[in-house]
């Protein structure tokens, strides 16, 4: 499987949710979102609905859809409901991530849909809460994801003065 680069660059004048709105309007930004085939379906201030259509190549040796297949649906769920309100100058970094796996993922039950929502901001912190349905309507798990808001400018691994973390 040929997976294009990440084509979604970060333009610096835009904010994130300028940005979300670009990314539902391309589709497809590449790399990870590509080879999951998870792209977005709805955009809103601090909401985001990705889909993904499912494929044997989600499955794990059981038969089912493999479970960080649903946990990088709530990673990207949340981070996108995160990016919505960031401003031009920022950027996202996922802190932490909780996964309650609530049944099992079906091949012939796709596409997966994954809603995410910002439910806390305090300072440079977000929580978002992500719910992941099958196309039958279950729910397949819940979990939430912690952002950190950073400058732009920022390495992964520095601090927005430059200081390593």
């Amino acid at each position: 499987m040929t997976v294009r680069a990440v084509d979604f660059s970060l333009d610096p004048d835009k904010t994130g949710y300028e940005l979300a709105q670009r990314w539902l309007e391309q589709r497809q930004p590449g790399g990870f979102f590509e080879r999951l085939r998870v792209e977005p379906t709805e955009v809103s201030t601090g909401r985001m609905v990705l889909r993904c259509e499912i494929d044997e190549g989600h499955a794990n040796l059981a038969g089912l859809v493999h479970g960080g297949v649903t946990a990088s649906l709530i990673d990207m769920g949340g981070g996108g409901a995160a990016m919505t309100l960031i401003g031009a100058d920022e950027t996202i970094l996922t802190s932490d991530l909780a996964v309650r796996y609530l049944a099992p993922g079906r091949l012939d039950r796709g596409p997966f849909i994954a809603t995410g929502h910002v439910s806390h901001r305090s300072g440079r912190r977000m929580v978002a809460q992500v719910e992941v349905l099958d196309a039958a309507g279950t729910v397949l798990a819940e979990g939430s994801i912690g952002v950190a808001i950073r400058a732009r400018s920022a390495q992964p691994g520095e601090d927005k003065a430059g200081d390593r973390r």
